[in-house]
């Protein structure tokens, strides 16, 4: 959690992305630090990141799956406590020279369809 400028709480529970968001070069890994806060009742075991979904700013278009991928090392944080994760990110497959509005996600990571928390983050994508 030292890495970050803010620490995640119950009111922010996502941190570590500006407002500006995220530059991610083509190809290229890009290291990202963010901050986790549990504030639900039970422990977020499994705790992983990922981006699933991304719409360009300027045209419109969807990609979905992995538009950006993510590495990172799941967590079990338990209720009430914070975790910080060290990412790794990489987009092949988005165009660049755009900007996209995207769903970075804390799930669990053997069913992703168990979300403890979301946000929405700017990902701009550089050559």
């Amino acid at each position: 959690l030292d890495d970050l400028e803010e620490k995640p709480t119950s009111q922010k529970p996502i941190t570590g992305i500006t407002k500006e968001g995220i530059n991610v070069q083509t190809n290229k890994n890009t290291k990202e630090f963010i901050g986790f806060y549990n504030k639900d009742r039970q422990p977020a075991t499994e705790a992983t990141v990922v981006i699933d979904y991304c719409k360009s700013g300027s045209t419109g278009d969807v990609y979905e799956g992995t538009p950006v991928s993510v590495i990172t090392i799941a967590a079990d944080v338990p209720p009430s406590t914070a975790q910080a994760f060290s990412l790794s990110l990489k987009t092949e497959n988005l165009p660049s020279g755009d900007l996209y509005f995207c769903k970075l996600k804390i799930v669990k990571e053997s069913d992703p369809s168990i979300i403890y928390a979301q946000q929405q983050i700017v990902v701009n994508v550089v050559s």
